[in-house]
Parts: structure tokens; sequence; C-alpha cells
């Protein structure tokens, strides 16, 4: 028998389509018997789940094999993350779910599936499967370690209370033991402040 008469198979290598649909994988061949791996002998199977399926196609001049893999991509709530902030001199990676059916299409010109930024900005993410097209958007906004300046030393001859004040958008720990931004004193003595932010 001729090697050329042996059936002819073309599956595709990667299918995808959106989850709760299904797809038919067709075999046929004239004269030909069938085995799919899910164990059907018909030419073609309808499949509705993610997987590898292959089928061995047999006719009298031989046998013949094609293997396909099986997306089913699912509906997404697309979430680059919350906007935060970004501190100068730094990185951060932006991330979107994977799958290699899926196409992305950053603003920046990325088309992977994660994107490391070293400015600050606003990111947006075009994400597409079989399902849809889905759209999110992250601002970076710039922050700067913070500035504590409590002003000089004061001598004082009276027991009226000074104000001492921290930079805004930090989180406070005075020398009392306060949280506050802001304190009030009267005593005598050294005050300090520890100011921080996410830089």
């Amino acid at each position: 028998a001729q090697n050329g008469c042996k059936p002819k198979l073309s599956l595709g290598s990667v299918i995808s389509f959106c989850q709760g649909n299904s797809v038919t994988l067709n075999a046929y061949n004239p004269n030909s018997t069938y085995i799919w791996s899910n164990g059907a002998t018909t030419p073609a199977i309808t499949v509705s789940t993610s997987g590898i399926y292959w089928v061995v196609a047999t006719n009298v001049c031989g046998s013949s094999t094609d293997t396909v893999e099986i997306i089913a991509d699912p509906n997404i709530n697309l979430n680059i993350g919350a906007d935060r902030a970004f501190c100068s001199g730094s990185t951060y990676t932006i991330n979107a779910p994977y799958s290699s059916s899926y196409s992305y299409q950053w603003n920046t010109g990325a088309t992977g599936h994660f994107i490391v930024v070293n400015q600050p900005g606003t990111y947006w993410l075009k994400l597409t499967n079989a399902c849809d097209t889905y759209y999110d958007t992250i601002t970076l906004n710039k922050e700067n370690p913070p500035v504590v300046n409590l002003g000089p030393d004061v001598v004082k001859c009276d027991t009226t209370p000074i104000t001492l004040v921290g930079p805004p958008n930090t989180s406070y720990l005075w020398s009392t033991g306060s949280n506050n931004q802001q304190i009030s004193v009267s005593a005598s003595g050294q005050y300090w402040l520890a100011a921080t932010n996410s830089c």
C-alpha cells in the first residue's frame, strides 16, 4: 500500500472557545476507522472542556494521528490592581491573568501578560479571549520619602503649649507615643517624630 493514501488529518494545533460552548473535531476520511483519546470511535467528536485531544484514523493504507489542544476560555473580571503610590527609583510589576489563548495589548506596546514599569503614570491593558475583550487601568502616583522638619529648637519661659506638626500623607510615631499628625506639648524636653510612607 502507498503512504499517500493514508488518512489525512488536520485538527489544528490550538482551538479556543468561550466556556459554556463547544467545538466539533472532525477527522473524517473515506473508508476509515477512528479511535479518539476519549474512547470515541466516530469520525467526529464534540468537546466542551479544555484538554489535549488526539485521534488515530486508519484505512487500508495505514494509520495517521493528529493532536489538538482545546482551551475553554472563561469570562473574566480583569483587574490589574488598585491605584497606588510609586516611589522614585523603584520598579513595579503589573500582572494580568495568563492563558496561552489570551492576547494582550498594553499602552506601553508590550504584548505579554505582565509589564515591569519604572515610571509613575497611568497604564492600561486590553485583554482579548474567545469570550470578549476586557480593559483595565492602573495609576501609579509619584511619591517621595517624607521630609520631617519640626522647626528650630525653642526656648520658652512659660507653659503655653506648642504645636508640632508632621508632614502630610504619612503614618506617625512621636516620642510621646502619639500617632497623630500633630501634637501639642508644654513640658520641656526633646521631641522626635518618625514619619513613614510607602517609600
